[in-house]
C-alpha cells in the first residue's frame, strides 16, 4: 500500500510543481519585458504538459515502455474525452476563426505522424530526435503568433518586484516536479506489479488522468470565471491542443531517444486517433460558432466506456 502512497504524493508534488512553474514563468514576461500573449502561449501549453514530459525522462531511465507510451497517448486521450467533455459540459466554448484551426492542423498532422509511426516498426532514436526538433519549432512558431497583435496585454501583467524570490520559487516549482515525476514512475511500476495489472493500463489511467489535472484546472478556472469571455473559452480549447502537441513532441520525443520503441495496447492507439479525428472534425464544424453542451456528453461517454474495456481487459 506504500506504493499508493508514495504514487499520491509524487502527484501532489507534481500539480504544487506544475502550478509553480507556469506561474512564476509568466511573472518572467514583466521582469524580462517578452511579450505576455507569447510567453504566455506557449508557458500554458508547455506547462500542462511538463508532467508528461518528466514522466517520460523517468520512464525513460527505467525502461518501462508501456507505462511511459500509456502515458502520453492516454494523457493525449484524457484531455479530449474527459478535460474536454467536462469543460462543454460546464459551459458551450467558442471556436476561434484562425489559431485555433492552425494548431488543430498541428496537432491532427504530428497525431497520424504517431500513429503510423506505432503502426509501422515503431519509435526510433531518428523519430525521438525529429519529434523534439519539430516541438522546438513549434514554440518559435507560437511565440512569434503571440507578438502579432496581443502586445496590448502587457498592461494587464503584474509587475514583478521581487526577481530573486522569484527565481528561487521557480527552480523549486521544478525540483518538486522531478521529485513528483520520480516518484509517480517508481510507485506506478511498484503498482502494477503488486495488483499484477499491465503497465500500460496503470499509465493510460492512473497516470494519465494525473498528469491531465493541470489541463482540467485551467479549462475550470477560465471557464467558471464571471464574465467569461471568447479569449478565455478559446483559451480552453487551444489548452488542449497545444498540451496534446508538445506531449507528442516532446513526451514521445524524449522516450525515442532513450530507446523505447513501442508497446503492446492496439486499443488505446485506435482510440487515441479517434478521439483526435473528432476533435478536428468538432472544431472545423464549429469554425466561429460555439459548440453546444451536449458534446460534452458525447465525449465524455466514449471516454467511460474506453476506460470500462481497458480494465475489463485486466
Amino acid at each position: 500500500m506504500s506504493a499508493i502512497y508514495l504514487f499520491i504524493i509524487g502527484l501532489g508534488l507534481l500539480l504544487i510543481g506544475i502550478r509553480g512553474f507556469v506561474s512564476k514563468s509568466l511573472k518572467f514576461s514583466s521582469l524580462f519585458k517578452i511579450p505576455p500573449f507569447g510567453i504566455g502561449v506557449s508557458i500554458v501549453a508547455i506547462g500542462t504538459s511538463l508532467p508528461e514530459m518528466v514522466v517520460s525522462f523517468f520512464v525513460g531511465i527505467e525502461k518501462a515502455p508501456g507505462l511511459a507510451l500509456g502515458n502520453i497517448i492516454g494523457s493525449n486521450i484524457a484531455n479530449i474525452g474527459f478535460i474536454l467533455g467536462i469543460s462543454l459540459l460546464l459551459k458551450s466554448i467558442y471556436i476561434g476563426t484562425a489559431k485555433t484551426q492552425k494548431n488543430m492542423l498541428v496537432a491532427l498532422i504530428i497525431s497520424l505522424f504517431l500513429f503510423f509511426t506505432l503502426l509501422f516498426g515503431g519509435i526510433t532514436i531518428l523519430h525521438g530526435l525529429f519529434f523534439v526538433f519539430m516541438g522546438i519549432c513549434v514554440i518559435i512558431w507560437q511565440i512569434r503568433q503571440g507578438k502579432k497583435g496581443f502586445l496590448e496585454e502587457e498592461v494587464q501583467m503584474e509587475n514583478t518586484k521581487n526577481p530573486i524570490f522569484t527565481v528561487l520559487l521557480f527552480i523549486a516549482s521544478l525540483i518538486g516536479l522531478f521529485i513528483g515525476g520520480k516518484l509517480i514512475v517508481d510507485s506506478g511500476i511498484a503498482i502494477a506489479n503488486l495488483f499484477k495489472i499491465p503497465p500500460v493500463i496503470i499509465g493510460a489511467t492512473a497516470v494519465a488522468i494525473g498528469t491531465s489535472l493541470p489541463e482540467l484546472a485551467v479549462s475550470i478556472t477560465a471557464l467558471t470565471r464571471k464574465n467569461v469571455t471568447k479569449n478565455e473559452e478559446k483559451l480552453v480549447i487551444g489548452n488542449i491542443l497545444g498540451s496534446n502537441i508538445f506531449n507528442i513532441l516532446f513526451g514521445v520525443g524524449i522516450m525515442g531517444i532513450f530507446g523505447i520503441k513501442n508497446f503492446n495496447s492496439p486499443l488505446s492507439v485506435y482510440v487515441f486517433i479517434g478521439f483526435t479525428l473528432a476533435l478536428s472534425l468538432m472544431l472545423f464544424l464549429f469554425k466561429g460558432r460555439k459548440i453546444p453542451r451536449y458534446y460534452g456528453g458525447i465525449l465524455l461517454i466514449p471516454y467511460i466506456v474506453y476506460l470500462i474495456i481497458l480494465f475489463g481487459s485486466i
